[in-house]
């Protein structure tokens, strides 16, 4: 036998026993696979004639993209939501985000299982602690259980509220366009059909830091200087942001205060301090750097600057109207708590200046909580991060935090999050880079804009990175480069949308063996120098 003959043998045993391996399901396979399963089924029925509005088309990639988006909470559209699904097709969106926000077995289990009472398995709670976490594995049904039951409390709650708001609230539509004929600009206002249909939906997509709207191509800017809905849609933003543990914590904190009884006594766990905390301070330090930004900009046309839009934005021949300087700032305070994952827009993103532009690319990078219906590489990962990096400075051999100590092995496994989704950034911008003629700008024409004026636009790869951090965050932000797009860079995005929701640690373990493998040697160890 030729050497050449043993070397393609070894190869394919080598091959045949990574297959092999993939195909002994652990608890991570059968969340992936199950993931796929519901992503394509969805993009089947957005394809059908069922799901569209009547005269629309749409391919199947473009219905997956959807799907993919939906699923995964991002909010990244390619054909607008209003004006393409009918209400069948927008009550699949809906159902995909509910899915997907709180997890496909979290919502089996919770409806299985607690309401009907049956038993739960050790490999469900396995499967459960794997998709949503508990700080503790005797905590994940209390976690799933408490969290969704608040979450189905806030859906009823806040569908109730909006239902009378959008039906009171006058919002700024085109009158010439608020009609049935054209849906993407329906006015819900004294229509209580639309108006439920938007509460519920909405509240839905909020809650999931999701970011679809059926509103229109202008997401919530009819509503730009109403800050009631505005705060409204905040809390909810939080709300999904925060993590299950931090709102099963939150759950047993009003517990013990009612019962005032040392049996219902509970402290917040680190998880909860750490990701609370974290939230808070990047989303003060990312509102005050973009206000500091814009307001300082000398961009004639940057957000600040400008009284407007561009002409065409709003209407055939109209602009909209930026209003105050109040009503500028309250826009980035929301826009920033967008940023966090939710992805809801009131003014022309691309109006933003660069340095903005990069420090929500930032902010979408870091994502929301882990355990949360946002994305990213989540809070806790840079808390961790940056702890470390202070521990070393300080000539400290372990990391502290709220008095209670961090090993190392969470350190490492934060580091490989953030240089796996660095990685992948990367490797999207570089392919997405291919789309542009010239490298550094590309004028294209907006798809935004209804009409021939003031339509082309300038992107960069500030833009793109905008984009990329948009759907690896699954936040759903946009600037209008999307559509402009080549298909291998499209593909990478709903990768990245999928990573982003499932988690960079899970994805991780899908190619891993169930059994770990240990060697019966060490190799002597040797330092190696380093930067």
């Amino acid at each position: 036998m030729k050497f050449s003959d043993i070397k393609i043998k070894n190869i394919w045993e080598i091959l045949k026993n990574r297959f092999n391996n993939f195909l002994k399901f652990n608890k991570v396979k059968w969340i992936f696979l199950t993931y796929i399963l519901i992503i394509f089924f969805g993009a089947l029925l957005l394809t059908s004639k069922i799901s569209l509005q009547q005269g629309q088309e749409i391919t199947f990639f473009e219905a997956l993209f959807t799907s993919v988006s939906a699923f995964s909470d991002t909010g990244l559209v390619v054909k607008t939501t209003a004006s393409t699904f009918n209400q069948f097709g927008q009550a699949i969106v809906a159902i995909l985000i509910l899915i997907g926000g709180a997890g496909f077995f979290a919502w089996k289990i919770y409806i299985i299982n607690y309401i009907f009472r049956f038993k739960l398995s050790l490999f469900q709670k396995t499967l459960l602690k794997t998709e949503r976490g508990a700080n503790k594995f005797g905590d994940i049904k209390g976690v799933i259980i408490s969290s969704l039951t608040v979450f189905i409390i806030l859906i009823i709650l806040s569908s109730f509220v909006l239902s009378f708001y959008f039906y009171n609230v006058q919002g700024n539509f085109d009158p010439l366009k608020s009609t049935a004929q054209s849906p993407e600009f329906n006015n819900p206002y004294k229509n209580a059909s639309i108006s439920i249909r938007y509460a519920i939906f909405h509240t839905i997509t909020a809650l999931n830091n999701a970011g679809f709207d059926i509103v229109g191509k202008y997401s919530f800017a009819p509503y730009y200087s109403d800050y009631f809905i505005l705060i409204w849609l905040i809390i909810l933003f939080v709300i999904g942001g925060i993590g299950y543990p931090v709102i099963y914590d939150v759950y047993l904190y009003i517990k013990s205060k009612i019962f005032k009884n040392q049996r219902y006594a509970m402290k917040f766990s680190l998880f909860s301090k750490i990701s609370v905390l974290t939230y808070v301070i990047v989303t003060i330090v990312g509102a005050s750097l973009i206000l500091i930004f814009e307001t300082q900009s000398q961009n004639p046309d940057s957000f600040w600057n400008k009284a407007s839009s561009s002409q065409g934005f709003w209407g055939d021949e109209s602009a909209f109207s930026y209003g105050t300087k109040s009503n500028k700032v309250f826009a980035l305070i929301f826009y920033t708590f967008s940023t966090r994952s939710a992805g809801f827009s009131i003014f022309d993103t691309y109006d933003l200046s660069q340095p903005s532009l990069i420090i929500s690319s930032l902010l979408m990078f870091i994502g929301s909580s882990p355990s949360s219906t946002g994305g990213g590489i989540r809070t806790t990962t840079l808390a961790i991060i940056i702890l470390s990096i202070w521990s070393k400075i300080l000539g400290k051999k372990s990391i502290h935090s709220f008095k209670k100590t961090i090993s190392f092995e969470n350190s490492d496994r934060a580091s490989v999050v953030f240089l796996i989704s660095l990685f992948l950034v990367t490797i999207t911008l570089l392919v997405g880079s291919s789309s542009f003629a010239n490298l550094s700008t590309k004028t294209v024409e907006n798809p935004l804009f209804l009409n021939q004026i003031n339509k082309a636009r300038t992107f960069n790869l500030f833009h793109l990175l905008f984009e990329i951090n948009s759907a690896f965050g699954t936040t759903g932000l946009s600037t209008g480069i999307l559509n402009h797009l080549n298909i291998y860079t499209k593909i990478l995005l709903i990768v990245i949308m999928f990573i982003g929701q499932l988690g960079i640690s899970s994805s991780i373990l899908i190619w891993s063996s169930e059994k770990s493998k240990f060697n019966k040697y060490e190799y002597l160890s040797e330092d190696v120098l380093t930067g």
